[in-house]
């Protein structure tokens, strides 16, 4: 006997024998047109053939007798395929190796890994149960999933996996399918099914749908008893069936045949599905067209063992179309009684020939492939690859399901002074979702076991004050209906209790049915659904929470108070209610350009946000998406939206005059070349000042441009208090050396227009002088803080986190650092952060705000803030020596080159940001336009943002739509 394979010629230009363990069988070699299967079949007995037919159960994590006793068992009957249950990747491995080499013919490695090896095999990362992929709206990633789990049987010598589930699960006391189906839409359960088969597949693993015709609304477990399915034809067609029939026509390869009773489909009293021939013959292989391996569920199920005996189960699972015996009896009799059954006619021998060129043709496509022997080494590591880890959490952030947020509250975004209170009701010791959470904001967490809500072990009043914000997380449930979801009566005590005092944001890290057994939870204020209680998680929560990733799931299945589909979207990145494809392609132009990696667009009509959206991401390293909610540096739209707001106020209170020279409330100008500079001047950039001053330069000493000590310093103290960005603190005492610097900065006669910066430092300083309060501290008290806007500030770094805020520029020169939540400008940073020409943040929604209460003359929500007149006064024309208005940019008043489009209004009003932001209202024809980037990093040379013109393009477009 030859120790290798001899195969047909066509087939060894494929795969080298050097590939195949040592066999003990002789085959046919180089005749034309024969394939591997059909001369494997013509060498093999009857007994052999049968034994083709069937799939033996394996463990990894038995004994050496066990081992010893199926490999013994193994080589007397060689069966077709194996499949292996619980134990390791290592020992697996090993035993693979094993049958292999006492094989006359490849065996069929199989496995049932739903999510992933880890459902059978230690020392491997288990993959997101199949409701949390239906929760993820993500095709592709479900796909590659596939594709990955595949490469990791593939490593293990595994051919066939059994999955996907297609299930449609209808029944939310299912006590078996439950979280392993994709949920309750056919449609959905079809897509995302053949999403992960296909990814199997298409790697070289066989693929298997299940269990049909359909195993998702029964409340009873095929491995006890037999199910029944009530339906009638038409429902099972339209659902049940839908998923198989597509999964048909994708190509899939495997079908398994569940133990259900179904009289739709075989109104024979008792009939079972995977012994029906109705069921299997005449729908699933003749109606439905399948012919790929149809193997039976597991044969040692109560489901269907209460009505067989051994060996007749097989008989009749054969008779009804069944090419593979999954998990038989004991192998001698059902040999036997097969032959038995072909003797009397109930079975053929053609029937076991076809069945069993059939199985060596599939092998033929999947074993033969990959039946080299397993290499031990670096097994673990190659399972457990980078690539694994990151589609793993990938899906498990993709499926965080919100279901619930009244108020908003999360994420969170805005630092707290108080630590925020987390209950963690856990039997474990996981800690991850708190110690991600407190990365940034400050958090106090009581843990709370089954034990201690049995011994009330705690106080409730205690743990939280009245009304409170409390985060409460339950990892305590499992994922079957079974003592309802294992939810105990305590922990339902306690949380009703909670949610009476407390303000409750509610986490379930598991099966969103259990919200089914909790009839209060319409006291929680939050509910997100996390599916399962794994630190993978528990670290997509933690991320969520804080607004890092976006909350993107939506509900694969119904609940009691929630229906299918439902889902509420963190981090909205698109709102539109009319259509502006020219708009995004010009946004979307701009980042493939390189003009900035993301930007920020709201356009408003009539009151109302017609178009809101967000494109590209914080960093051309693609690390957080561009969200509706995040705070961008508006560098000089500051003068605007903040600085001249403040002037406009304190001139309708009359404790300003426009012609009032500056030096009336900044003594410091008199007797200097800017003491008769008028308010109204400085204002339309018209007295004279120089543009800017690099005031930074002037602190940095040596060839390396290092900090000047006696001006800066690394920690914070009391001389060096003034906090310039991050592990950077400036003397106290230079604050009168930049404002002497401006004092002394040359002043041109002729007062023609030129913009600059100079005269809104002092702007600020006046509304200080005048109104006692800093311009931050008086712009909140009478704008901010009473219009409900908390994402339009100062210093953001201190109120805001910081992944909310896309970065500037990573300034080698002076700060040596890349600059977030810190203002880019300079000369601003060293004033502490707020100065009158630079140093304001806003979210696109808050500067909106600010907008449109001019726009509405003053009024915000039905108060009034400014005067109509006075906003008039600010926003006209200023004088003929500038196209100006007080403190805002205008058109120009030939249509000549400005900031904005040709189409604006000579009404119009606005003005542009060094960092890529731009802002329009126009009131002629009620529109308002925010355009927010940060084209400046990570680079402020930068100015493709300029030279493509993009942010007017974008105007000219909306003024050209309404001519439409």
């Amino acid at each position: 006997m030859y120790k290798k394979f001899i195969i047909s010629f066509l087939f060894f230009c494929f795969y080298s024998s050097s590939f195949l363990f040592s066999q003990n069988i002789q085959y046919p070699v180089n005749q034309k047109n024969i394939s591997w299967a059909d001369s494997v079949f013509t060498t093999l007995s009857l007994d052999e053939k049968i034994a083709q037919l069937m799939v033996v159960r394996a463990f990894s994590n038995k004994d050496e007798t066990y081992v010893s006793n199926l490999l013994d068992t193994i080589a007397k009957y060689q069966f077709g395929g194996v499949c292996f249950f619980q134990g390791g990747i290592a020992r697996q491995a090993i035993m693979t190796n094993q049958m292999q080499q006492i094989s006359k013919i490849p065996m069929m490695v199989t496995i049932d890994a739903e999510y992933g090896l880890a459902m059978r095999l230690d020392s491997v990362e288990l993959y997101p149960r199949q409701m949390a992929l239906g929760a993820t709206q993500n095709i592709e990633d479900i796909y590659k999933m596939g594709s990955i789990i595949a490469k990791q049987c593939q490593r293990m010598g595994i051919h066939v996996n059994f999955v996907s589930c297609v299930d449609v699960n209808c029944n939310s006391k299912n006590p078996v399918i439950n979280s392993r189906s994709f949920g309750a839409n056919p449609q959905i359960v079809a897509k995302y099914g053949i999403a992960y088969m296909k990814g199997m597949q298409d790697q070289g693993v066989m693929a298997v749908a299940k269990h049909f015709p359909g195993h998702g609304d029964t409340d009873s477990d095929s491995h006890f008893s037999l199910p029944v399915i009530k339906h009638n034809r038409k429902r099972l067609d339209s659902i049940e069936l839908y998923p198989f029939r597509q999964a048909i026509e994708a190509g899939i390869d495997g079908m398994m045949v569940g133990h259900l009773n179904v009289p739709a489909l075989d109104s024979i009293e008792g009939s079972i599905s995977s012994t029906s021939a109705k069921i299997i013959k005449e729908l699933l292989i003749h109606t439905m067209g399948f012919n790929g391996l149809v193997f039976t569920d597991g044969l040692e199920m109560k489901g269907i063992t209460n009505h067989y005996l051994p060996g007749d189960l097989e008989v009749n699972a054969l008779a009804a179309g069944n090419d593979l015996l999954l998990l038989p009896a004991e192998p001698y009799v059902v040999i036997e009684k097969i032959k038995e059954a072909i003797k009397q006619g109930i079975l053929t021998e053609e029937d076991i020939n076809q069945k069993c060129i059939k199985m060596l043709k599939f092998k033929e496509k999947y074993v033969l492939p990959n039946i080299k022997p397993i290499e031990i080494k670096n097994l673990y590591e190659d399972i457990n690859s980078k690539e694994a880890a990151d589609i793993y959490a990938q899906l498990t952030q993709s499926s965080l399901t919100l279901l619930k947020n009244e108020g908003n509250i999360i994420p969170f975004q805005y630092i707290t002074q108080k630590k925020l209170t987390h209950i963690r009701l856990d039997n474990r010791r996981n800690t991850t979702l708190e110690s991600t959470i407190s990365n940034y904001i400050p958090i106090h967490t009581t843990r709370i076991s089954q034990k201690k809500l049995e011994k009330n072990d705690f106080n409730i009043n205690n743990l939280c004050d009245s009304g409170e914000i409390v985060l409460v997380s339950l990892h305590t449930v499992n994922q079957y209906p079974k003592n309802d979801y294992g939810l105990t009566r305590e922990v339902l005590s306690f949380l009703d209790a909670l949610s009476k005092r407390a303000t409750v944001i509610f986490v379930l890290m598991g099966n969103p049915y259990v919200l089914d057994y909790i009839p209060f939870n319409d006291r929680f204020s939050t509910i997100l659904i996390a599916y399962h209680p794994v630190a993978v998680a528990e670290k997509a929560v933690g991320e969520a929470l804080c607004g890092l990733r976006p909350i993107r799931g939506k509900l694969p299945v119904f609940l009691n108070d929630y229906t299918y589909n439902t889902g509420i979207y963190t981090k909205e990145t698109c709102f539109s209610t009319v259509s502006f494809p020219q708009i995004d392609s010009l946004a979307e132009m701009g980042i493939k350009m390189k003009a900035y990696p993301g930007c920020r667009i709201l356009i408003a009509h009539k009151d109302t946000v017609v178009y809101n959206k967000s494109f590209g991401f914080h960093t051309y390293e693609n690390d957080v998406l561009v969200a509706n909610n995040d705070v961008y540096d508006l560098a000089s739209i500051t003068k605007i939206a903040a600085t001249t707001l403040a002037i406009m106020k304190l001139y309708e209170e009359d404790k300003i005059n426009l012609q009032d020279k500056l030096s009336k409330h900044l003594s410091y100008l008199k007797g200097s070349n800017k003491e008769n500079i008028s308010i109204a001047e400085v204002m339309t950039h018209t007295a004279g000042l120089k543009s800017w001053i690099p005031f930074y330069k002037q602190t940095l000493t040596g060839s390396t441009n290092q900090w000047n000590p006696l001006i800066f310093s690394s920690t914070y103290s009391k001389k060096y208090s003034i906090e310039v960005c991050k592990n950077m603190y400036m003397n106290n005492m230079y604050v009168d050396t930049i404002f002497h610097q401006i004092v002394l900065s040359p002043l041109k006669q002729d007062k023609q227009y030129e913009y600059s910066d100079l005269g809104f430092y002092l702007l600020s300083d006046l509304v200080y002088k005048v109104s006692g309060q800093t311009l931050d501290v008086y712009l909140n008290n009478h704008f901010y803080t009473p219009m409900g806007l908390q994402s339009i500030l100062f210093n953001p770094n201190q109120k805001i986190l910081s992944h909310y805020i896309p970065p500037t520029e990573k300034d080698t020169l002076f700060r040596k650092q890349l600059i977030q939540a810190y203002v880019h400008d300079q000369g601003a940073a060293m004033l502490g952060g707020a100065s009158g020409h630079a140093g304001l943040f806003a979210s696109a929604d808050d500067l909106y705000a600010v907008l449109q209460m001019l726009l509405n003359e003053g009024t915000y929500q039905g108060k009034k803030y400014l005067n109509p007149s006075t906003i008039k006064h600010f926003t006209s024309y200023y004088s003929r020596s500038s196209r100006r208005g007080l403190g805002f940019d205008k058109p120009p008043r030939n249509k000549g080159k400005g900031m904005c489009s040709n189409y604006a209004s000579p009404l119009s009003y606005g003005h542009s940001g060094f960092t890529g932001t731009y802002c329009w209202v126009d009131p002629k024809y009620d529109i308002i336009y925010i355009f927010l980037s940060n084209r400046i990093y990570p680079d402020a040379e930068n100015q493709k943002i300029t030279k493509l013109n993009i942010r007017t393009k974008i105007q000219d477009l909306i003024y050209e739509s309404l001519e439409k």
